[in-house]
C-alpha cells in the first residue's frame, strides 16, 4: 500500500466508501431501474444493458426505495471481458481522491456488518474516514451463478 491511489467516492448511508478510478468504467447519474430481474434488476445506459449490485444489501444495510432516479458506478466484471460491466448502486456520487504513497493502511478487518473480504484498504481525508472496497470480490459474490444478471451483461 505504498503507492499512490486515486479513487472515485460515494455515500451509503452514513460512510463514505472509494473505488480504485482505474476499476471505473462509467459513473451514471439519474438512472431509472429497469424491470426487476431475480429481485435485483439492471439499468441502461448508451443502450447497454448492466445487472445491478445493490450495495446496501450486500453490506447488510438498510435498503432504499428502487424506483425515481439513482446513481451507479459501472465496473468490469472479474474474468470477463472489457465490455461486460456491472453496476454498483450508491446512494450518492462525491468526489475523487488522490492519496500520496502510504496513506493506505490495512482494513481493520470487519466494519459493522460489511464482511472483511469487501474491504481493501481505509484511508483519511480532510478528517473523514473512506473505506476502499474490493469491487472483483463484491461483484463476483452478488453475481454468482445469476445466469440470468450475466446474460443481461453480455
Amino acid at each position: 500500500m505504498n503507492s499512490a491511489f486515486d479513487g472515485v467516492t460515494f455515500r451509503l448511508q452514513d460512510m463514505v466508501f472509494a473505488i480504485d478510478a482505474l476499476k471505473v468504467r462509467e459513473v451514471v447519474g439519474g438512472a431509472e431501474w429497469l424491470t426487476e430481474v431475480d429481485d435485483r434488476g439492471a439499468i441502461q445506459t448508451r443502450g447497454r444493458v448492466m445487472p445491478v449490485v445493490d450495495l446496501r444489501q450486500l453490506f447488510g444495510l438498510d435498503s432504499l426505495e428502487k424506483g425515481g432516479m439513482n446513481s451507479f458506478i459501472a465496473v468490469q466484471m472479474p474474468g470477463g471481458d472489457r465490455g461486460q460491466l456491472a453496476a454498483l448502486w450508491v446512494d450518492a456520487l462525491l468526489d475523487m481522491v488522490h492519496i500520496l504513497p502510504g496513506g493506505l493502511k490495512a482494513a481493520p478487518g470487519s466494519i459493522g456488518g460489511i464482511p472483511a473480504r469487501f474491504l481493501q484498504a481505509v484511508l483519511e481525508k480532510d478528517g473523514q474516514t473512506i473505506y476502499v472496497i474490493q469491487t472483483d470480490e463484491i461483484v463476483r459474490e452478488d453475481l454468482s451463478g445469476d445466469k440470468q444478471l450475466a446474460k443481461a451483461a453480455s
